[in-house]
């Protein structure tokens, strides 16, 4: 019995248990479902900063020419 530590079980579950463990909130979440949520999240951040500073861009550089020696 020490060696089996509860992740191994050699019957089904139930569906009683299936449907309270669903309503604890306890329920299979895969890795990859959540790694895809995040960079789909980030690539969306990224496409909309880049969307709003695009249109800008050209004020910021007339604000701060590259030029620092005066002619």
């Amino acid at each position: 019995m020490a060696q089996n530590d509860g992740q191994e079980r050699t019957e089904q579950a139930t569906p009683k248990r299936l449907r309270e463990a669903r309503e604890k909130g306890q329920v299979a979440r895969s890795r990859e479902l959540t790694t895809m949520a995040m960079l789909l999240s980030s690539a969306g951040a990224l496409l909309f900063t880049w969307f709003r500073w695009r249109p800008g861009r050209p004020t910021v550089r007339r604000g701060y020419p590259l030029n620092h020696h005066p002619t």
